[in-house]
């Protein structure tokens, strides 16, 4: 499935992945992984009542709609601006929602950090785009990294990514995570091929058996950006 977003900045697919299946036992929570889950909930605003059903749904090793965007399609799709952020809300059969947010080009925040925003998906002008932290919020997880690049522009032939570093697993509740990188994987657009950063690693999700191979793509092309994740 791939699904790129007309406003926000992200899209979803679904890339190849080695085969994970549930583990055959009930998985475990102790009481502080499952106080962190509900933690999660109440921020996102999932309703009280959906909250045990979550957390059985977890328990018996079955994965979150909202931690698989790249197959759970979601029942509803909402763009909200909060304190100036543009926030694109997913709301999914189980009662989970994924968030994919950014700030406007033109707002820095204290760690001199720019977030790409729905208002700087397309440029008319030319120049770097400096220190640009690219976000993917969920339920278990949360991830970003930093990314420069620069837009093609009359005075730029080709755009480029010259820079994909910081990547940073924010949340990773009851999974594990290594081989955590950012790389430049194109540097300079190609035809229609688009200069491409990515975030890369590895997963192994609560209750089931195998891993996953996880990316967060930017990727850019003319003067226009585009955001993909797989989980």
């Amino acid at each position: 499935m791939f699904r790129r977003l007309a406003m926000v900045f992200v899209a979803t697919m679904l890339f190849g992945a080695t085969v994970a299946t549930p583990a055959t036992a009930d998985t475990v929570l102790d009481l502080d992984l499952e106080q962190q889950y509900l933690e999660v909930f109440e921020e996102k605003g999932i309703p009280a009542e959906r909250w045990d059903a979550l957390l059985e749904k977890v328990k018996r090793g079955e994965t979150l709609d909202a931690d698989r965007p790249g197959i759970s399609v979601p029942v509803s799709v909402e763009t909200l601006v909060e304190d100036g952020i543009e926030i694109e809300r997913s709301t999914f059969s189980d009662g989970t929602v994924s968030e994919l947010y950014g700030v406007s080009e033109s707002t820095i925040l204290n760690d001199g950090i720019q977030l790409l925003g729905a208002q700087a998906k397309s440029y008319s002008t030319s120049g770097k785009r400096k220190n640009c932290r690219i976000v993917y919020d969920g339920i278990s997880f949360s991830y970003s990294f930093r990314a420069e690049f620069t837009p093609s522009t009359a005075a730029v032939a080709k755009a480029t990514v010259s820079a994909a570093r910081g990547a940073t697993i924010h949340r990773a509740l009851g999974h594990t995570t290594s081989e955590v990188t950012a790389y430049v994987a194109r540097k300079t657009q190609s035809g229609v091929t688009p200069a491409h950063g990515r975030m890369k690693f590895q997963m192994t999700a609560l209750g089931i058996v195998g891993s996953r191979t996880i990316y967060l793509d930017l990727k850019v092309r003319d003067h226009q950006y585009w955001v993909e994740t797989n989980l």
